[in-house]
C-alpha cells in the first residue's frame, strides 16, 4: 500500500508498509512519543534482540519522519544499504527484522544515503 506523504507541499511516494511482523510500538507507546512523554522509548528504538513466530533476531527501528528511504547495514550485510531496506510505518517509524544470531555486529542506518550511527546502542564507538 502506498499512502502519499506531503512535506512542504511536496509529494512523496514513499511507501508505508503493514508487515507481517507486528511492530515493537504499542498505540501507547505512539501515543506518549507524540507527547514527549514516552521516556522509555530507547528500550524499543535502535537494535533489539526479537523472537518472531519462533525465529531470533533483530528488530531494528528508527524515527525519521522526513526521510523517504531509511537502511541498515553493518557486518551481516557487506554494508551493503540495498540488502536491509527498512519499511517505513505511520508517523515516521521505520523498522526491519533482520534474522542474526551471531552475537554483536557493527552496524549503521542510512537515512537518505547518509550513514547514521544509531544513538540509542550501547557500546557505540564514535
Amino acid at each position: 500500500m502506498t499512502i502519499p506523504q506531503h512535506q512542504n507541499n511536496v509529494p512523496s511516494d514513499t511507501p508505508i508498509i503493514e508487515q507481517d511482523i507486528p511492530s515493537v510500538f504499542s498505540d501507547f507507546d505512539l501515543y506518549l512519543f507524540g507527547q514527549g512523554k514516552n521516556y522509555r522509548i530507547y528500550e524499543k528504538m535502535g537494535a533489539h534482540p526479537r523472537i518472531v513466530d519462533g525465529v531470533a533476531g533483530v528488530n531494528f527501528a528508527v524515527w525519521a519522519p522526513n526521510a523517504r528511504a531509511v537502511s541498515v547495514i553493518g557486518d551481516f550485510n557487506g554494508w551493503d544499504p540495498a540488502s536491509h531496506r527498512m519499511q517505513r510505518r505511520v508517523d515516521g517509524w521505520w523498522s526491519l527484522q533482520v534474522s542474526l544470531t551471531r552475537g554483536h555486529e557493527q552496524y549503521l542506518f542510512v537515512v537518505d544515503g547518509t550513514p547514521t550511527l544509531d544513538q540509542h546502542a550501547s557500546g557505540t564507538t564514535r
